[in-house]
């Protein structure tokens, strides 16, 4: 896939399937969550995002291909 410059990562209409996702919990206090046993590649590319309104963004994901895990990192810990 070759970059189109119309700035534009993902344009979906309608439902949506990534055959390679899931869902991770960061518990209440903590700023990060390793998550284990994915798939990656060298050249995987991580999308998240927060699915609720706790006040809290992801700030980056730092994924590890050797190990099959990525860590996300939030910009604050999680409130209580």
């Amino acid at each position: 896939m070759a970059f189109d410059e119309t700035g534009l990562a993902l344009n979906a209409i309608g439902p949506t399937q990534f055959s390679l996702s899931g869902l991770a919990s960061i518990a209440a206090g903590a700023k990060s969550k390793v998550v284990t046993g994915v798939t990656l590649r060298p050249t995987s590319l991580i999308l998240a995002t927060v699915q609720n309104n706790a006040g809290v963004s992801v700030a980056y994901v730092v994924p590890n291909v050797s190990q099959s895990k990525i860590t996300i990192n939030l910009n604050k810990a999680v409130p209580s």
